[in-house]
């Protein structure tokens, strides 16, 4: 998978799951937490889609908003993750 249909992927899944099909709430710099869309049990649901979806496995000192904290950030953390 290249980086827009990672993309597409993290931010079809943030949408449906979070903001409830409101597509204009999401950018992909929005800071989930921040917003108020994802709380500590979202957090991990996020770990598992990226784990589920992504040939990766997240290591707890992985388990920071650094990561996962916007969907430009999974989408990052996803690539990095691939290549190493």
């Amino acid at each position: 998978m290249n980086r827009e249909e990672i993309l597409e992927k993290v931010r079809a899944y943030v949408v449906e799951n979070f903001y409830f099909g409101k597509a204009d709430k999401v950018q992909v710099d929005t800071d989930l937490m921040e917003d108020g869309a994802v709380d500590s049990t979202g957090f991990m649901e996020l770990v598992t889609f990226v784990e589920e979806s992504f040939p990766i496995e997240v290591d707890d000192e992985d388990l920071a908003p650094e990561n996962f904290g916007s969907v430009s950030r999974i989408v990052d953390f996803v690539l990095r993750s691939v290549a190493a």
